[in-house]
Order: C-alpha cells, then sequence, then structure tokens
C-alpha cells in the first residue's frame, strides 16, 4: 500500500494530522541528575518543559510530538490523537526563478480549545488536579514554540488497517500561535524549513559584539576590545572592519594585532566604542559549500534535512567555478543566496514531501521526462496559459571587481569592470523594440572571473531572452507532482506555428493542496538551450606583470580541473602578460593538469618575458691626495645590463593560436663609464643603461662626486636625464646620457648609457669615454628564449614569434 496506490481507489476517506514537536525534558522532578525539590526550587513540581523547568542546568532535552486530529475523525485501535483540529489551509512555496529563494510554502492550522486531561501530557498528572483547557496550558508551559517543527501528514484511512505509508508529510516551522480568541479557537501559521534562511531570522557574519576600548589613530596596530572576554567570539585570525575601514588580524585575548587599510580600504582614526566587526569571508569555495555552510552554520538549519553528497555530485557534473568573497556587514542568508544562486545558475529549494533542501543545477534537460497533456492529465477546464513578460531581458550589464567590500552593493564607481551583453535582435524594431537591462551587482566574481561572468550572461540571455510562459493546472493526487519537478506540457493552448500541439518543457514552481482533494499547479517554461559546462573560458583583459601560471589561474576562478574540461585562456588584444623577474616565464603550462582535459591559448596580445634591467652607471675616480683615503675609488668598469627573460615554458599539451606576438624578453642597455680627475669642485654623470623590453628598469645615474674646500661629498639623484629609461610594452628604454661639470676646467670623462633592446633584441653596450681607452664600458643584456617545451605545443597559428624555440 501507498498514499499514491490508496489516492487512485474510489471511496477513499482523505484524512489529515496534525503533528508539533515541542522540547521536553527527559529527566524526572527530583530524581538525579535533576536537583529540584519541592519547596526548595518551587511549590510545585514542572511539567518537564524548559519554561517550568526549576533546574535549567540539569534540562535533558528530547522530543515530545503533540498529535492532532478532527473532532470527527475515524481513528483506529492504538493511535493516540488530540480531536481538537478544525481545519488545515496551505499556501504553497513558490520558486521564482532568477530571484533567489522564492516565496515561502505556509501552513494555517485553526484548532478549538476545550477542557483536556493531562493523561498524556503532564508526567505527573495523578498528582495534580486537573483544570484549565487545552491550548491555555499548552501556552503557559511551552511559550518557546516558534521554529519548532510541525508536520501535517496527509493521506487516506481503509478499511483493512492503518498505514503510515498512505500518508504524505510536509514538513514546516511553527512562526506565529494565535489566540485564543473570542471563538475559543487558536490558529498556527507555519512556514517550510528555508524560513530560518530569511534576512530577518539569520545573518552572515554573525553581528560582534566587541567594541574599542580606547580611541585609536589611524597607524595604531594594536588595540583591546571590550567587554572583558569578548575576544573569545572572534576567530585568531582573520579580517575586521571598524566604520569603514578593514584590517587583518591576529588574537590573543581580547587584543588585536592589526594590518591596518586593506582591501583597498583607508585607515583612520576611531573612536571608542565603535563596533569591531568580525568579516565574513569565503575563500576559493564550490558554490553548493558556501550554500551549505550559510544554511546549517548561520540559519540553524538541520544538517539531516541536506542531502550534501547529492548536492556534491550535482555541482560536479554541471557547475564550475569557485566563489570568494569578504562581507564586512551582516548580510541576510536569503540575500546572500539569492546572489549566488543567480550568479551560480542554480537552483535551491524545500521538498516539503521528502523533507530535503533540494539543490539543482540549471542545466541541459534530462533526455526523458515525463510528458502531461490535455487528454489523458489535466483536470478539465484546469489548464490556463499566460504569457509572463515581466522576466523578458535583452541587455545584462555584470559589474565585478569590488574595490572596497565596505562599500553599498550597487555602487556603480566601486567596480572595476562591467560586463555589457545585448541581444541586438531581440532589441530591434523587427523583434520587441525595447531594450530591457538586467543588472547584476557581484562581490563573488573578482577582476580574473570575466570569463564566468561572460558565461553567466549568455545563460541568462538564452533563458530569458523571450519571456517565459506559465501554465496553471490542476491534477489528482494519483499524478502528483512536486515543486522542482520537471516535465513536457502538451496542450491545445499552446501551439506550433502549424496549429499542432507543441512540446514545452516545464519546471513545477508552485504546488498546493485544495480541499477537494486535487493539488493546484503552477509551471514555467525553462530553456533548452542552456549549454554544456565544460566549457571554461578564462580571459586576460588587463596588463599582468607578475607572470602567469595557467593551472592556478584557472583553480582560482573555476576550481579543481576535471577530465573533460575545454578550457580556453584568451589574451586580449593590446593586454601585456610578463614576469616579474627576467628568472620567471610570463606564462607556465605546468603538469598539474589532468588527464582529459583539453588547453588552448589565443593570444591576440603580447606574451613577453620580463625585459632585462638596465646597468646602474659608475665612475672612476684618480686622486690627488697622497696617500689616498681608505675609501677613495681607482677605478671601475661599467656593469653590464640584465638579460632577458622567457615567454613560455610548457610542460603539458596545449593548442596555441597565436594571432598577436609571443616574443623574448629584451636585454638591458650597459652602462657608460665616467671619470674624476683632480680635486676640482667637479659633477661626474656617467649614462644608466635603458630596460629592455618589455618594461624592463632603467638603469640609475653615476655618483655626484664633488670637492669642496678639500671635504669629499657623495649624492645619488634620479631625476635626471642620467637615468636610463624603463622600456615600454615593445621598445626598449632610451640610454641615460652623460653629464660633467668641472671648475676651472673639465678634468672628467664621461659616455653614455646603451639603448635597452627591444623585444627580443640584446641591449647596447655602455658608452666609454676617449681618455683613457683602456677603459671598458658595461656590455648589453642578452635577449632571452621565446618558447622552451614546443614538443607540447600544437600550432593553430603560429602568427609572430621573437626569439628562440626549443
Amino acid at each position: 500500500m501507498s498514499y499514491i496506490s490508496e489516492s487512485k481507489k474510489y471511496g477513499r476517506i482523505p484524512t489529515v494530522f496534525v503533528e508539533l514537536d515541542m522540547d521536553f525534558c527527559a529527566n524526572t522532578y527530583g530524581i538525579a541528575p535533576c536537583t529540584a525539590s519541592i519547596g526548595v526550587t518551587g511549590t510545585s513540581k514542572c511539567y518537564n518543559t524548559y519554561a517550568t523547568c526549576q533546574d535549567k542546568a540539569n534540562f535533558n532535552k528530547i522530543t515530545k510530538t503533540y498529535r492532532f486530529c478532527e473532532q470527527n475523525a475515524d481513528l483506529p485501535v492504538g493511535l493516540s490523537a488530540i480531536p481538537l483540529l478544525k481545519s488545515v489551509s496551505f499556501a504553497s512555496q513558490e520558486i521564482t526563478p532568477n530571484k533567489g529563494l522564492g516565496v515561502r510554502g505556509s501552513v494555517s492550522i485553526s484548532f478549538i480549545d476545550a477542557p483536556w486531561p493531562d493523561t498524556e501530557i503532564d508526567p505527573y498528572f495523578s498528582e495534580r488536579t486537573n483544570q484549565g483547557t487545552f491550548w491555555g496550558k499548552f501556552k503557559a508551559r511551552n511559550p518557546f514554540y516558534e521554529n519548532r517543527v510541525l508536520r501535517v501528514r496527509r493521506g487516506y484511512l481503509i478499511k483493512n488497517g492503518f498505514d503510515w505509508a498512505n500518508f504524505v508529510n510536509s514538513v514546516y516551522v511553527i512562526e506565529q500561535l494565535q489566540g485564543i480568541a473570542k471563538d475559543d479557537s487558536v490558529k498556527i501559521v507555519a512556514k517550510d524549513i528555508l524560513k530560518l534562511a530569511d534576512d530577518k531570522k539569520a545573518l552572515f557574519p554573525k553581528p560582534s559584539n566587541g567594541r574599542l576600548s580606547a580611541n585609536i589613530d589611524a597607524i595604531q596596530t594594536s588595540f583591546t576590545i571590550t567587554p572583558s572576554g569578548v575576544g573569545s567570539q572572534y576567530k585568531t585570525s582573520g579580517k575586521l572592519a571598524i566604520s569603514g575601514e578593514m584590517m587583518s588580524y591576529t588574537r590573543s585575548g581580547d587584543t588585536f594585532t592589526v594590518v591596518r587599510g586593506v582591501s583597498n580600504t583607508k585607515a583612520e582614526d576611531h573612536k571608542a566604542d565603535d563596533t569591531v566587526q568580525e568579516v565574513g569571508i569565503f575563500v576559493t569555495q564550490k558554490i553548493q559549500d558556501v550554500i551549505y555552510e550559510l544554511l546549517t552554520t548561520y540559519s540553524g538549519i538541520s544538517t539531516s534535512y541536506i542531502d550534501k553528497p547529492a548536492w556534491d555530485a550535482e555541482a560536479t557534473a554541471y557547475l564550475a567555478g569557485v566563489w570568494s568573497a569578504d562581507i564586512p556587514e551582516p548580510t541576510g542568508i536569503n540575500t546572500l543566496i539569492g546572489e549566488l544562486t543567480e550568479q551560480g545558475t542554480c537552483r535551491v529549494w524545500w521538498d516539503e514531501l521528502d523533507q530535503q533542501i533540494r539543490f539543482r543545477a540549471i542545466k541541459p534537460l534530462p533526455n526523458t521526462l515525463p510528458v502531461l497533456s490535455d487528454e489523458s492529465h489535466f483536470l478539465t477546464k484546469s489548464i490556463d496559459v499566460k504569457t509572463d513578460t515581466n522576466q523578458r531581458i535583452s541587455t545584462v550589464l555584470i559589474y565585478l571587481a569590488q574595490k572596497k567590500p565596505t562599500e553599498k552593493l550597487d555602487d556603480l564607481k566601486n567596480y572595476e569592470l562591467r560586463v555589457a551583453t545585448p541581444n541586438l535582435e531581440a532589441i530591434s524594431d523587427f523583434e520587441y523594440g525595447s531594450n530591457i537591462v538586467k543588472k547584476i551587482f557581484s562581490r563573488w566574481f573578482n577582476k580574473n572571473s570575466l570569463g564566468r561572468a561572460n558565461a553567466l550572461a549568455d545563460a541568462l540571455l538564452k533563458t530569458y531572452r523571450d519571456p517565459p510562459q506559465i501554465i496553471e493546472f490542476n491534477l489528482t493526487p494519483a499524478l502528483q507532482l512536486k515543486v522542482g519537478d520537471l516535465f513536457y506540457a502538451q496542450t491545445r493552448k499552446i501551439q506550433s506555428v502549424t496549429g499542432e500541439l507543441a512540446s514545452v518543457p516545464m519546471e513545477v514552481i508552485f504546488a498546493q493542496p485544495t480541499d477537494r482533494d486535487d493539488i493546484k499547479y503552477k509551471a514555467q517554461q525553462v530553456s533548452t538551450a542552456i549549454p554544456i559546462g565544460n566549457q571554461k573560458p578564462v580571459p586576460f583583459s588587463i596588463d599582468e606583470v607578475a607572470g602567469v601560471n595557467l593551472y592556478d589561474r584557472f583553480v582560482s576562478i573555476w576550481g579543481i580541473p576535471e577530465a573533460g574540461d575545454i578550457i580556453t585562456f584568451t589574451v586580449f588584444e593590446n593586454v601585456l602578460i610578463t614576469s616579474a623577474t627576467v628568472n620567471d616565464y610570463a606564462i607556465v603550462v605546468d603538469d598539474r593538469w589532468p588527464a582529459g582535459v583539453t588547453l588552448l591559448l589565443v593570444n591576440n596580445g603580447v606574451i613577453a618575458g620580463r625585459g632585462g634591467k638596465g646597468a646602474d652607471a659608475c665612475w672612476y675616480y684618480q686622486s690627488s691626495n697622497s696617500p689616498p683615503k681608505p675609501d677613495e675609488i681607482d677605478f671601475v668598469f661599467g656593469s653590464n645590463g640584465e638579460n632577458g627573460g622567457n615567454a613560455i615554458l610548457a610542460n603539458y599539451a596545449i593548442t596555441i593560436d597565436n594571432n598577436g606576438t609571443i616574443s623574448a624578453g629584451g636585454g638591458g642597455g650597459g652602462a657608460g663609464i665616467a671619470m674624476l680627475l683632480g680635486d676640482d669642485i667637479t659633477s661626474e654623470y656617467s649614462g644608466g643603461g635603458g630596460g629592455g623590453a618589455p618594461i624592463g628598469f632603467g638603469g640609475n645615474r653615476g655618483y655626484i662626486h664633488q670637492f669642496v674646500d678639500g671635504i669629499e661629498y657623495y649624492f645619488t639623484d634620479n631625476d635626471f636625464e642620467t637615468a636610463g629609461k624603463t622600456a615600454s610594452k615593445t621598445q626598449g628604454g632610451n640610454p641615460g646620457i652623460k653629464f660633467c661639470k668641472s671648475t676651472p676646467s673639465p678634468f672628467g670623462y664621461t659616455a653614455n648609457g646603451g639603448k635597452g633592446g627591444d623585444l627580443a633584441q640584446n641591449g647596447e653596450d655602455g658608452g666609454s669615454p676617449s681618455y683613457p681607452s683602456s677603459f671598458t664600458p658595461g656590455a648589453g643584456g642578452i635577449a632571452g628564449d621565446a618558447i622552451h617545451g614546443n614538443s607540447f605545443i600544437t600550432w593553430q597559428n603560429v602568427g609572430s614569434i621573437l626569439g628562440t624555440v626549443t
């Protein structure tokens, strides 16, 4: 037997039970561990509820279930229920696609209040005189009913015996208990489990209670908080927010050691009693893990309502990307999950029949879905079809890469990047003739998430370019669907251009039992154009000057790669990728990629090894002192420019489509020589070498060396033209120019530095003075290589490669 099989039978008797799970103490009054005693802790025994407990330190919480039925219910022998139930009215939850957790499901239950004995309620009823009414006593003994579990059990009584398998259970949490009213009625309103995640009930991060114990200025790096002991509520390290400034910290007791003005915020003075708020942090976590933590740790929802392995399997199969955010201000859980489900293209909803919180990716439809039609399924004249034009989107604007997490989420000036994706056909006069813009402000996408932002915009336009159709219909319980179920609808009210019945994919977003023993549904059309999730773009839209390891960059955006992933790294036009030093590669393709991953690098910009630094200039000095001073220098040879760096190291198979330039770094220019003779008032500068391309730094100029009244002075200053110039992206830096000033005659001899090498070019040697000719100038640095590991590369387009390929 089952609920479905019984619902198909004629003569079935619909029955409903309501159950309340309330806190109850497992102890016995006055018997250890309970230390309560009449005349000492109270005038009479407790009722084993927390509100009446006389020894709260030893309250041993279990659950006591109160079961209610209607007054005329035909109960089987042995089934106990309180016959005070009057009516049950459902309001279904409603999934609101693209708008977070949606509308919460609820149930409103009316009860009758009447005198009732305490025989199965009060453990010590035989020691008391029974009086009062059921709900009067219940409210007094159980004032903490809010958020306790309530079940509605709907099913059928049968002649051959009672079986709970003939019932379905809907689970809620109590929100209100109203009454006793003037007609002696009591009303309980309960919501589905996700009500616990409402913004008014649950926040992330949790509000911190610590306050500054004294004023701090903008440079102070430690402080204590008050009240004493409150530091234990904070982690031992993390980030804090005080009046718009964020700080990283370590904590010992109530004392914090901080780094000021992190996350682009400014260090400022703060006043005593300013709130010290711990920042909520997620770092490169999978989306299902973030939502799970928000629901269980911060909303108080029991883990028993979540099948986490099923969530993990769904995300692994269809969702890519990792999620990071600093959240400095307590923010509603419903708001945060709404952002995650929208930006992560997934759904979260409550399955009230299976008592599970479901998690599903927005993904290509399964190959086989049930078909519901006018002829076989929909109840006569129950179907209604609408087109929801309010959901249409023709342009998606996504703002990403927050500058300061402490600013308002919708502050346009607080974002580094914006994705603007219009559907020009939909906007045109040939189609809708208007532009409906969807704006998304993302605290979760950083500057490396541009590819994911583009993918999100594409998915939203494919889903909502055309307004979805909504159908409302009724089914008998025998054809029961659940919220979140998918099916194809075939009805004469949705036809193809030929007049045939269209087969439209639908998702159930609303399911509500009626008082006619049938169920009313609402379903929304879903897209069949959702792309398969193994295409994972990684764009480079701004210059990268510290080198890029493709594996690490991918993991920071998408998480650990898996077999079957097709990953495209795209360097945009006019974008430079180079390394931080000449000892590193601009791009590294290491061997950590798992087998079965396909890598493609599309280069429309410049990928180049770092340009060598230009040589620092030096000088020659011949002293007239006898003997020479200990720190006097007889001569110095010109220093050499730094060698250029290498562009690409490949140790894993990758295809490269090179539409731009891949180049070795240019060598730095050598230094010129300067020589000083005599005790005259003299300034001598030799030229520093120019930096190699790209962006190799120019060499410093030589020392200023002056004698004034026999006293020797040294100065260093790089503001004049004698310093070598830093290179551009493609051109080597110009050399530093010699400079000599002597009084009364020019006894100094100087030379220019060498020019830095252009991309893949050696740096030029530094110059040498005409006298004496034996001094050697600095040599220019040697250019690096373009490619190491060419055997791992398949060239889709070779393009411009400058430098050695090995």
